[in-house]
Protein backbone atom coordinates (compact mmCIF):
# COMPACT_ATOMS: atom_id res chain seq x y z
CA UNK A 1 0.00 0.00 0.00
CA UNK A 2 2.59 2.13 0.74
CA UNK A 3 4.47 1.44 -2.50
CA UNK A 4 1.31 2.67 -4.24
CA UNK A 5 0.45 5.82 -2.72
CA UNK A 6 4.54 6.96 -2.73
CA UNK A 7 4.27 6.77 -6.75
CA UNK A 8 0.69 7.68 -7.11
CA UNK A 9 0.27 10.66 -4.78
CA UNK A 10 3.60 12.10 -2.86
CA UNK A 11 0.93 13.92 -0.83
CA UNK A 12 -1.02 10.93 0.11
CA UNK A 13 2.06 8.97 0.79
CA UNK A 14 3.27 12.03 3.33
CA UNK A 15 -0.29 11.73 4.92
CA UNK A 16 0.11 8.09 5.32
CA UNK A 17 3.80 8.05 6.30
CA UNK A 18 2.58 10.68 9.47
CA UNK A 19 -0.27 9.00 10.33
CA UNK A 20 1.35 5.29 10.56
CA UNK A 21 4.17 6.95 12.56
CA UNK A 22 2.24 8.79 15.23
CA UNK A 23 0.16 5.67 15.97
CA UNK A 24 3.39 4.03 16.49
CA UNK A 25 4.60 6.16 18.83
CA UNK A 26 1.42 6.30 20.61
CA UNK A 27 0.92 2.52 21.31
CA UNK A 28 5.01 2.23 22.26
CA UNK A 29 5.73 1.30 26.27
CA UNK A 30 6.53 3.88 28.32
CA UNK A 31 9.68 3.70 30.76
CA UNK A 32 6.77 3.69 33.50
CA UNK A 33 5.40 0.78 31.61
CA UNK A 34 8.43 -1.04 31.20
CA UNK A 35 9.84 -0.57 34.99
CA UNK A 36 6.23 -2.22 36.20
CA UNK A 37 6.17 -4.94 33.82
CA UNK A 38 9.18 -6.07 35.22
CA UNK A 39 7.45 -8.50 37.84
CA UNK A 40 5.06 -9.59 35.64
CA UNK A 41 7.69 -10.75 33.38
CA UNK A 42 9.32 -12.76 36.08
CA UNK A 43 5.78 -14.21 37.25
CA UNK A 44 5.01 -15.59 33.85
CA UNK A 45 8.68 -16.84 33.56
CA UNK A 46 8.45 -18.57 36.81
CA UNK A 47 5.18 -19.75 36.21
CA UNK A 48 6.90 -21.64 32.89
CA UNK A 49 9.83 -22.77 35.09
CA UNK A 50 7.45 -24.46 37.33
CA UNK A 51 5.36 -26.45 35.02
CA UNK A 52 7.87 -27.63 32.60
CA UNK A 53 9.78 -29.11 35.71
CA UNK A 54 5.91 -30.56 37.06
CA UNK A 55 5.50 -31.77 33.22
CA UNK A 56 8.82 -33.43 33.27
CA UNK A 57 8.86 -35.14 37.03
CA UNK A 58 5.18 -36.46 36.31
CA UNK A 59 5.75 -37.48 32.37
CA UNK A 60 2.64 -35.86 31.34
CA UNK A 61 2.34 -35.59 27.50
CA UNK A 62 0.53 -32.24 27.49
CA UNK A 63 1.89 -31.19 23.70
CA UNK A 64 -0.97 -34.26 22.95
CA UNK A 65 -3.36 -32.92 25.26
CA UNK A 66 -3.75 -29.56 23.77
CA UNK A 67 -3.31 -30.36 20.57
CA UNK A 68 -6.41 -32.47 21.13
CA UNK A 69 -8.28 -28.84 22.92
CA UNK A 70 -6.90 -27.24 19.60
CA UNK A 71 -8.85 -29.74 17.08
CA UNK A 72 -11.58 -29.07 18.75
CA UNK A 73 -11.64 -25.13 18.66
CA UNK A 74 -10.56 -25.24 15.07
CA UNK A 75 -13.10 -26.98 14.46
CA UNK A 76 -16.05 -24.73 16.01
CA UNK A 77 -14.33 -21.97 14.49
CA UNK A 78 -14.35 -23.44 10.79
CA UNK A 79 -17.74 -23.95 10.93
CA UNK A 80 -18.34 -20.53 12.65
CA UNK A 81 -16.39 -19.49 9.19
CA UNK A 82 -18.97 -21.48 6.92
CA UNK A 83 -21.84 -20.09 8.83
CA UNK A 84 -20.54 -16.65 8.30
CA UNK A 85 -20.24 -17.08 4.93
CA UNK A 86 -23.36 -18.43 4.65
CA UNK A 87 -25.22 -15.53 5.88
CA UNK A 88 -22.81 -12.79 4.22
CA UNK A 89 -24.39 -14.13 0.71
CA UNK A 90 -27.57 -14.31 2.08
CA UNK A 91 -27.23 -10.51 3.13
CA UNK A 92 -25.42 -9.27 -0.29
CA UNK A 93 -28.19 -11.07 -2.37
CA UNK A 94 -30.96 -10.38 -0.01
CA UNK A 95 -29.69 -6.48 -0.72
CA UNK A 96 -28.80 -7.30 -4.25
CA UNK A 97 -32.74 -8.22 -4.50
CA UNK A 98 -33.65 -5.06 -3.16
CA UNK A 99 -31.73 -2.38 -4.85
CA UNK A 100 -32.74 -3.74 -7.84
CA UNK A 101 -36.44 -3.78 -6.91
CA UNK A 102 -36.16 -0.76 -5.93
CA UNK A 103 -34.30 0.75 -9.80
CA UNK A 104 -37.24 -1.31 -11.60
CA UNK A 105 -39.72 0.15 -9.59
CA UNK A 106 -37.89 4.11 -10.01
CA UNK A 107 -37.95 3.10 -13.78
CA UNK A 108 -41.86 2.08 -13.53
CA UNK A 109 -42.43 5.50 -11.74
CA UNK A 110 -40.54 7.70 -14.49
CA UNK A 111 -42.07 5.78 -17.41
Amino acid sequence: MALALQTSNPCMFSLWFYLVFSVSLHLAPSPTDMKNSSVGVLFVLGLTIICCVLLELYNLDLLYWIKQKLDIIAGFYLVSIVICLIAGGIILLTSGLIHAIQRKKERYIED
